[in-house]
C-alpha cells in the first residue's frame, strides 16, 4: 500500500509540473523554483512597469500587443497566473499560435504601473517579437531608431529617477537606448563596446561595465552626486549626473549599427530605489529571467 500510495504522489507531483511547464513551453526552466508573486508588490509604486511577465498583482490588463506581418491582423497577449513553476509569465501559447508560420513586431508594450504610460510602435513597423531570447523566455528586438522605436507620453519629468532594464546589446557598438524619459536614460553605450551607461543627455554621465552579446539586470539612478549604477549584483557609484527635468518623450529604442534586446523595463521617476530595493529587484530579475 505505501509503495502505491508512494507512487501516486509521485505521478501527481509529475502530472502538476508537466502541466505547469507545458503550458508555457518553458522546459529548460523545469528546474529552477521561480518567484510565485508579483515582484513589484512590495516596492514604491514605479512611474511605468512594462514586461513580458506580471510585475503587479493589481494589474489586470494586457503584456503587449501583436501584429503578424502575413495579413496585418493583431491581438493583445494576456498574463497567466503566478505559480512557482512559471512566476508569473504571459501567455506565450496564444502569441506562439498568433505568430505562427510569420513573424509578429509589437505594436503596444502596456504599463503596469497604472499611470497609462503604455508604449507604442513610433515607426512604420514595431521592434521584433521574438521568442526565444533568455531561458526561452520572450523579449522584443529593435535595430533601428527610425523604425523600430517605441514611444510613451510626452510629459514633464523630475531630475531624480531609477530606470531598470533586463536587456542585452546583441551585437554592434551603436546606442541601445534600453529606456529614456526625456533626455534622462540608460543606454548601451554609442561607439564602445561592453559598456552601459547612465545619463542625462546635456552633460553629464557615468558609464558600468556590462558585457555585450549577454543578458545583464541593470540599473541607473539619477540623483545628483548620489546617482550610482548596479549591473547584476555589482554595484558602482557614479559620477555626479545632474539630470534634467524638461519635457519629453518615455521611450525606447535602438540605432542602425546595434541590435538590441529588452525584457523588461520598469520606471521611478522623482524616486531612487533603495540598497535593499535594488539588491531585491536584482534578486528576483536573476530568479525569473536567468540574468547572472
Amino acid at each position: 500500500m505505501r509503495r502505491i500510495a508512494a507512487a501516486a504522489l509521485l505521478a501527481l507531483l509529475a502530472l502538476a509540473a508537466g502541466t505547469a511547464d507545458a503550458r508555457q513551453h518553458f522546459p529548460a526552466r523545469g528546474h529552477r523554483i521561480l518567484p510565485a508573486v508579483s515582484p513589484l508588490d512590495a516596492f514604491t509604486q514605479p512611474s511605468g512597469a512594462h514586461s513580458f511577465r506580471k510585475l503587479k498583482s493589481t494589474y489586470a490588463g494586457p503584456a503587449v500587443r501583436l501584429r503578424r506581418a502575413s495579413d496585418n491582423a493583431e491581438v493583445d497577449i494576456n498574463f497567466l497566473g503566478c505559480t512557482g513553476f512559471t512566476g508569473c509569465p504571459w501567455d506565450e501559447a496564444t502569441a506562439a499560435a498568433h505568430c505562427a508560420a510569420t513573424t509578429c513586431d509589437i505594436q503596444t508594450w502596456y504599463d503596469q504601473s497604472g499611470n497609462g504610460r503604455h508604449l507604442v510602435r513610433g515607426g512604420a513597423t514595431g521592434p521584433a517579437y521574438t521568442a526565444g531570447c533568455l531561458s526561452l523566455l520572450p523579449c522584443m528586438q529593435l535595430t533601428t531608431t527610425s523604425t523600430n522605436d517605441l514611444v510613451g507620453p510626452n510629459i514633464a519629468w523630475s531630475v531624480k529617477s531609477t530606470f531598470s532594464a533586463v536587456a542585452s546589446r546583441v551585437s554592434g557598438t551603436g546606442a541601445c537606448v534600453f529606456l529614456r524619459k526625456g533626455t534622462n536614460q540608460l543606454v548601451g553605450m554609442t561607439g564602445v563596446a561592453n559598456q552601459w551607461q547612465v545619463s542625462d543627455g546635456v552633460a553629464s554621465a557615468f558609464t558600468m561595465v556590462a558585457s555585450d552579446a549577454a543578458w545583464h539586470a541593470g540599473i541607473g539612478i539619477i540623483d545628483g552626486a548620489a546617482s550610482l549604477g548596479r549591473i547584476d549584483a555589482t554595484e558602482m557609484a557614479g559620477t555626479t549626473v545632474a539630470g534634467n527635468a524638461a519635457a519629453g518623450f518615455l521611450r525606447s529604442g535602438g540605432i542602425t549599427g546595434s541590435t538590441c534586446r529588452q525584457a523588461e523595463l520598469i520606471l521611478w521617476d522623482g524616486y531612487a530605489l533603495t540598497l535593499a530595493e535594488r539588491q531585491a529587484l536584482t534578486a528576483n530579475q536573476k530568479s525569473f529571467w536567468g540574468t547572472p
